[in-house]
């Protein structure tokens, strides 16, 4: 796997201190550590550039001898996600249990089972992430098959700042897919949207060309 080369392993470093440096500047800013990083915006600019990038680093890794080893589409099509889903587990346990630590430090009351309940939605709305990526991967439109972590990224910000912000001036709410993370009833919704994603790429995968 990826995730596991010294290559990869050189960065760890790198998004430690990333974390660190986030967490730092908002601990100097606020004493309530908690409140301020559950924000939307520190998810959407902060917190899922670098699980995009590296995902997309994932994918365009993965070599052809390793799809050649394996069966059919649908074992190649596992192989990365399971890639990616695996890195949204190790990044978001980090940044949480940073999170947790800190404010244990900072001295403020947090239930485990609330951050565990964020924690919970985050990695759902991470694994949907990936899911559409890949979706948009195999599509037959060009823009979105040449860029389709990006062009994830930016519905990712169309769905949570662009239409929030306008919805909410005009006292109404519209929540589409990622917005959902932010919410309890997300813990419901974000499986139901994961599980027709990946039946969606499973379907896309059959025609798709591996090489």
């Amino acid at each position: 796997m990826i995730l596991f080369r010294k290559r990869t392993i050189r960065l760890v470093p790198f998004y430690l201190l990333y974390m660190a440096a986030v967490l730092a500047a908002y601990a100097a800013e606020s004493e309530e550590i908690v409140a301020q990083v559950f924000g939307d915006r520190v998810y959407c600019y902060l917190l899922v550039p670098p699980f995009i990038w590296t995902i997309s680093t994932i994918d365009g890794s993965t070599k052809k001898p390793s799809f050649i080893r394996m069966k059919s589409r649908n074992q190649c099509l596992l192989f990365l996600l399971l890639q990616q889903y695996l890195f949204a587990v190790i990044y978001l346990t980090t940044w949480f249990s940073m999170i947790y630590i800190l404010a244990i430090w900072h001295g403020e009351r947090y239930l485990f089972v609330d951050m565990f309940s964020s924690y919970i939605r985050y990695l759902l709305s991470f694994f949907l992430l990936a899911n559409i990526s890949e979706m948009l991967k195999r599509t037959k439109n060009k823009m979105l098959s040449t860029m389709p972590f990006i062009s994830a990224y930016l519905l990712l910000l169309i769905d949570e700042q662009v239409i929030q912000s306008v919805t909410n001036r005009n006292g109404i709410t519209i929540r589409l897919i990622f917005s959902w993370a932010f919410q309890p009833l997300g813990l419901v919704l974000l499986p139901i949207f994961l599980a027709i994603t990946t039946l969606l790429l499973l379907q896309l995968n059959r025609t798709y060309d591996i090489f």
